[in-house]
């Protein structure tokens, strides 16, 4: 069985580098120690997702199916 995706938004009335401090460091109620992961900024994800409509190829999905856009 696969692993979960956790995905957090934040806004950008948030401190950015708080929460990833906080995620480092164990602060949140979120068990990250058996995941792998990585971390996007905003305009790296609207560039995967520009990829995705612009070749029509919908790689990255949710269990419902559903694609970054």
């Amino acid at each position: 069985m696969l692993a979960p995706h956790i995905a957090l938004y934040v806004s950008n009335k948030e401190d950015k580098g708080q929460v990833i401090e906080s995620i480092q460091n164990g602060d949140l109620d979120i068990n990250f120690s058996k995941l792998n992961g990585a971390l996007f900024s905003e305009i790296t994800l609207n560039k995967f997702i520009q990829e995705e409509v612009r070749h029509e190829q919908f790689d990255v999905e949710t269990i419902h199916k559903n694609s970054l856009k």
